[in-house]
């Protein structure tokens, strides 16, 4: 019998750890990097040289919306330490010209990418990302 629990622990602990997923920012150059999330998503990505968001570390982040009502992650805290209300979004763009200080991906890697953080951690729900 305490083989049996034995045997469901281990599960429930693999589990959990396949299942956990993550949120990276690799760094290519001065205004180009990759987004990857484990859950389906790997994009290019574009921000402006200036992006104080180059400092390598671990970020809080957060499903939001900008101003404008448009769907976004912000990314704040950090090794340079941003506040809340001068991070950085992650939205829909093409190229380092249209960041405007953000990150921005493609719009359809964008919504796709939002849709899944939405549903996992809700509006205003809050995770960590890294950028290496």
């Amino acid at each position: 019998m305490k083989r049996i629990g034995f045997f469901f622990a281990i599960m429930f602990v693999l589990s959990a750890a396949v299942y956990a997923q993550s949120l990276t920012i690799q760094l290519t150059g001065d205004e180009t990097g990759w987004l990857y999330y484990d859950d389906g998503v790997s994009t290019q990505c574009w921000f402006q040289s200036t992006t104080p968001l180059k400092t390598r570390g671990t970020y809080t982040a957060e499903v939001s919306r900008m101003a404008s009502g448009i769907p976004g992650i912000i990314i704040y805290g950090g090794p340079n330490n941003l506040s809340s209300g001068r991070g950085i979004f992650i939205h829909g763009g093409t190229s380092a010209a249209n960041s405007k200080g953000c990150i921005v991906i493609p719009a359809y890697e964008m919504r796709t990418l939002y849709n899944k953080l939405e549903s996992k951690y809700g509006l205003n729900g809050r995770f960590t990302i890294s950028v290496q």
